[in-house]
């Protein structure tokens, strides 16, 4: 039986494995030459294996892990997800039917139709639609960290939150404003019709400009474990940190300035004020009484979203700076 050539012929002994594989090579075919049974090609490819081992361990990724094998470890146990499941659908359930409600009594009765209520129209349809349609996919988004509902809705779920939001603060601006100028300037001509349509679809037109963006840059990314539904902007972090301030200065500074002037006129000149002739005690009484139900509007009216903006655009920044 013709045996292959000893190993010192196709090594070297000085451990470069492509050397070792290339004089693996030439004994093999000289080897092959001689002719040689197959079982004993067989045992020298099988102890030869070793030579090459970490070279194509370099050469060739480690194949990806079966999905079934992974785990997400975003996944929360099964209690808390009743609990929060409870609390989102109480939350979802009172801001869709609640803003319907205010929505129906206001176009359903025609004395109802001021200017003021339909700023309030525009603002309960914002926010009934954003509960509608963002508040549930978010809860499922964030208990589970897996995006399920395509590419479409994701660019979607990142654009309509800010647009409406932006519709919401906006059209409480303009009640603060139409408050302001009915209330100083009782006199000037108020809003017309058709200015009110008007200044409800600029609200609109704006809002779809300054979410534009992230509907723009909106991706979805399959990964071993999870699908994911993100904003990649083309400049980096340093872009999305840019745009960020920006919504915060328009959807939180300005608004929030602008309702806070008008308002602390509006409660001065109220406060201030004096019903010219004489009047019974009871009657001031009720003057003052209402004077304090005044502030203590303004002060609802100012306070959840200057604090709920406050956090969340000071979160929002920290967050793109780190």
């Amino acid at each position: 039986m013709t045996t292959l050539p000893a190993a010192e012929t196709w090594t070297d002994g000085g451990g470069d494995v492509g050397a070792d594989a290339g004089n693996l090579t030439a004994s093999l075919a000289a080897g092959a030459a001689r002719g040689g049974d197959e079982p004993g090609w067989l045992q020298l490819l099988v102890q030869a294996g070793n030579l090459s081992s970490s070279n194509s361990l370099l050469a060739s990724p480690a194949p990806p892990q079966p999905r079934a094998n992974l785990t997400n470890q975003f996944v929360q146990p099964s209690w808390r997800i009743a609990l929060w499941s409870l609390a989102y659908g109480v939350v979802v359930a009172v801001a869709v039917f609640g803003n319907l409600i205010v929505i129906w009594i206001i176009l359903a009765h025609k004395r109802m139709r001021t200017v003021t209520n339909y700023f309030l129209v525009n603002l309960a349809f914002s926010d009934a639609s954003m509960a509608a349609f963002n508040t549930l996919v978010n809860f499922i988004y964030a208990l589970h960290s897996e995006w399920y509902f395509g590419a479409n809705y994701c660019r979607f779920q990142n654009f309509f939150p800010i647009t409406a939001v932006f519709a919401s603060i906006y059209s409480m601006t303009a009640i603060a404003v139409d408050r302001y100028m009915a209330i100083i300037d009782p006199l000037k001509p108020r809003l017309s019709a058709t200015a009110t349509k008007i200044a409800i679809g600029s609200i609109w037109i704006l809002a779809f400009l300054l979410a534009f963006p992230q509907c723009l840059y909106s991706k979805t990314k399959v990964l071993p474990s999870r699908t994911l539904c993100f904003v990649q902007w083309p400049e980096g972090p340093k872009q999305h940190f840019t745009y960020h301030v920006v919504v915060i200065i328009l959807v939180y500074c300005f608004p929030l300035l602008i309702m806070g002037i008008t308002y602390t006129i509006v409660g001065i000149t109220l406060w201030g004020g004096e019903i010219p002739g004489d009047t019974c005690d009871k009657y001031h009484e009720q003057l003052k009484a209402k004077r304090k139900h005044l502030w203590t509007h303004l002060g609802r009216t100012l306070d959840p979203p200057g604090h709920l903006w406050t956090y969340l655009g000071e979160l929002t920044t920290l967050k793109e700076r780190t």
